[in-house]
């Protein structure tokens, strides 16, 4: 799926923005988150964006002037949503940040602790960054389906000793729109949701491991760079990332992209961006970005989960000829590069990537282009590289690898850096 922007006083450049699926940009030009009953669901009163479904533990209608990290209530997971290698499990909602709008937010999010007896000071943390499910309230995975991959790579995680903990993000479960891939807000609800579980009543120790996936991946590599800043106290040990994205002028991003003409179902995602540039600038009206024929399917976007959405987009045969008009991309992507952009690419503590060469979601050179500026910003990188793995294998692959990252630096241990003194050129870690 791609857009496509023409204009010949520049030199032809890509950019791609990519989260737990395959949203690939082309553009010819250089601009540019107590207990309460889940019975009763609230109605979807705001379709526009994707409010409602959800119990009224997510609507809190109390100040919000706590500090960030605030718990404002809690309660255990459903038995039918509990993870089998977890001792117990907990929806929580808590005080966070919008980076946009530099007002406070409540959040909500999930915590599992592992079973047996926890070390003396508590359980490690491993703050958990998911990639893309959606724009609506329901699909957050503190309340809808976390998919078939995550408890299973949660488990290796609980059996290792840690606690998990995950954001929603702010706008999933919660009411407001979900500002899709702006990895700052992201970023700061992670934090903020270590800062709501950390040295309360989790006997969880202030030993934290950040890790995402995709869209995670972003958000992950964000929290690293945000902690030293926002969040001072928490005491961040390395960061963890998978499928990468990279948004930057210079970089191309995207693989290979079907003809114009051919049915992709990728181009939900390309929906999700839109309709965040939307809320950002109301100017961007549908009627001047999509044909009527993909009008009809954008309009269920704020209501529709990842997997639902793409089977929709699929069904109406969505095509990047049937669905684009002339000039969406510039407009849209002159809204939301400035939020995709990392502020930071040095990282305090040891960074951890994992790049499938495999992965046709997010171009594992683009990926490797983050590993090289990131070092030459700073970073300590452990750089590992999978030659036969796609995005999700490449995640689910790198698990071994990052809980034995994580444990070295629980340890005190030193991490070898993949990066070169000089920074020009990258050793790949044999993985």
């Amino acid at each position: 799926m791609a857009w496509h922007l023409r204009k010949s006083t520049y030199k032809q450049k890509h950019f791609a923005l990519y989260a737990a699926g395959i949203m690939v940009f082309y553009v010819n030009a250089i601009t540019a988150s107590c207990a309460f009953s889940a019975e009763a669901l609230l109605p979807q009163q705001e379709a526009d964006v994707g409010d409602g479904g959800v119990s009224h533990f997510y609507v809190w209608q109390g100040p919000l002037d706590a500090a960030p990290g605030t718990v404002l209530r809690t309660e255990p997971m459903e038995d039918v949503k509990r993870f089998p290698d977890a001792k117990s499990q907990y929806r929580i909602l808590y005080i966070s940040t919008d980076s946009i709008t530099h007002h406070k937010v409540a959040v909500s999010g999930q915590l599992w602790l592992p079973k047996g007896k926890p070390p003396q000071h508590g359980w490690p943390l491993l703050l958990w960054a998911h990639g893309t499910v959606g724009l609506a309230d329901h699909c957050a995975i503190s309340w809808g389906s976390t998919g078939k991959n995550f408890p299973v790579y949660a488990a290796r995680w609980l059996q290792n000793g840690f606690a998990v903990a995950a954001s929603d993000y702010a706008g999933l479960g919660t009411p407001g729109l979900h500002n899709y891939l702006v990895h700052t807000t992201e970023a700061y609800n992670t934090l903020d949701i270590a800062r709501a579980v950390v040295g309360k009543n989790y006997q969880i120790d202030n030993k934290i491991i950040i890790d995402g996936q995709s869209q995670g991946g972003g958000a992950a590599f964000a929290a690293g760079a945000e902690a030293a800043t926002y969040a001072p106290e928490l005491q961040v040990r390395g960061t963890v990332a998978t499928g990468l994205p990279y948004f930057s002028p210079h970089v191309v991003l995207g693989n290979s992209t079907p003809h114009p003409n051919t049915v992709d179902p990728n181009i939900a995602y390309m929906f999700y961006v839109a309709r965040t540039a939307q809320q950002l600038d109301p100017t961007l009206k549908p009627e001047s970005l999509f044909t009527p024929r993909a009008r009809l399917i954008y309009a269920q976007a704020t209501d529709s989960c990842v997997d639902d959405l793409i089977a929709k987009v699929s069904s109406a045969g969505l095509t990047d000829a049937n669905t684009l008009l002339p000039g969406a991309t510039r407009r849209v992507l002159a809204v939301m590069m400035p939020y995709y952009i990392y502020p930071h690419l040095k990282l305090s503590a040891p960074l951890f990537v994992g790049t499938g060469l495999k992965d046709q979601d997010v171009n594992p050179v683009a990926q490797q282009t983050l590993v090289q500026d990131s070092c030459a910003a700073g970073t300590v990188v452990e750089n590992h590289i999978y030659p036969n793995t796609d995005h999700i294998e490449t995640w689910l692959t790198s698990g071994s690898d990052a809980i034995h990252f994580a444990h070295q630096l629980l340890n005190g241990e030193k991490i070898t850096s993949s990066c070169f003194s000089h920074f020009t050129s990258m050793k790949i870690k044999p993985s």
